[in-house]
């Protein structure tokens, strides 16, 4: 059985939407944990708050975080994994119309 190679264009769009995942679920992560009103004093639920706040950084003060009880809801989570997936796309894209004009072969 012969194995198909894969061209540039495939390998930095699985790249790309390997960090995206890594980064949507950080944040889908930090938003149920906050939803949920987890401990924050955790050294799991610390670390995972410090890293999602580099994450978060363009995207803080967007809308309000409403808080009810303890249970945090926080727009600017779901806005943060929006944006980063679109951006996501667009750069899938533009190596997709940099690739095909490189080659003259269809990307996908």
């Amino acid at each position: 059985m012969q194995k198909s190679e894969e061209t540039p264009y495939l390998v930095s769009a699985k790249v790309i939407n390997l960090i995206l995942t890594l980064i949507d679920g950080t944040l889908l992560l930090r938003f149920v944990f906050k939803l949920a009103g987890a401990n924050s004093g955790t050294a799991f639920i610390q670390a995972l708050y410090n890293l999602t706040d580099v994450l978060m950084a363009p995207f803080r003060f967007i809308f309000p975080t409403n808080v009810t009880q303890g249970s945090v809801f926080e727009w600017s989570v779901l806005v943060a994994m929006l944006m980063y997936a679109l951006l996501a796309q667009v750069v899938i894209k533009v190596i997709s119309i940099v690739y095909t004009a490189d080659t003259g072969v269809d990307a996908e």
